[in-house]
């Protein structure tokens, strides 16, 4: 199944300051791993980020915070709050953050 990329303001503005130099090659290629296989994270978050997942990327250096829907509507039966009142289709990857691992969740 071929996965849509939506990503957050939060996300946009962490991918200007990353994609300087020479590392926007690797977290595309990293961007379209996910978009390929969602389900192949390196883990899923709690707390307040539940429902999130991470991924390794540009030699795991950076990290990737992102959901998809499908996730939501197998375990849940339904789509999330913020995908449903924003009409994201159900093949939906979101990327909500990237940053250099070591660095705090927002």
């Amino acid at each position: 199944m071929a996965y849509q990329r939506y990503q957050t303001d939060l996300f946009s503005g962490h991918w200007l300051i990353l994609c300087q130099g020479n590392v926007r090659e690797r977290l595309e290629e990293a961007l379209k791993k996910i978009l390929d296989h969602p389900e192949l994270h390196d883990g899923q978050l709690k707390g307040p980020l539940a429902g999130h997942f991470k991924k390794k990327a540009a030699k795991k250096k950076y990290r990737i915070i992102y959901r998809y829907c499908r996730f939501c509507l197998q375990t849940k039966k339904a789509k999330c709050k913020d995908c449903a009142e924003a009409n994201i289709p159900d093949n939906a990857v979101i990327f909500c953050e990237a940053f250099l691992r070591g660095e705090e969740y927002d």
